[in-house]
């Protein structure tokens, strides 16, 4: 059984992620979203982006977190939306 890092190990990770430009770990871990929870976010939202009003197939369609699982975000059916490509990618990291 490993042993947890101390003090001092921590910091020098966290020095050596930084000078790598390396991501720290996110305290919101990402669970994965099924295909079945997927298909109920696009079928409830008619197949449409909910920012422009775009649809499959004129468009490629995410499904979204509202609040972003780096934010604290989860994967239930009120934090997800559909926004197309464009919509999503603009958006970032940030709550819509």
């Amino acid at each position: 059984m490993a042993k947890k890092p101390d003090a001092l190990q921590q910091l020098v990770r966290g020095l050596i992620r930084a000078a790598v430009g390396a991501k720290p770990k996110s305290p919101y871990p990402r669970k994965t979203l099924s295909k079945k929870r997927r298909y109920q976010i696009l079928e409830r939202d008619k197949f449409t982006c909910r920012t422009c009003g775009r649809s499959a197939p004129e468009v490629a369609l995410h499904v979204d977190h509202i609040i972003p699982v780096s934010k604290g975000g989860n994967n239930t059916l009120e934090n997800l939306q559909t926004l197309c490509v464009d919509c999503n990618l603009g958006k970032g990291n940030q709550e819509s």
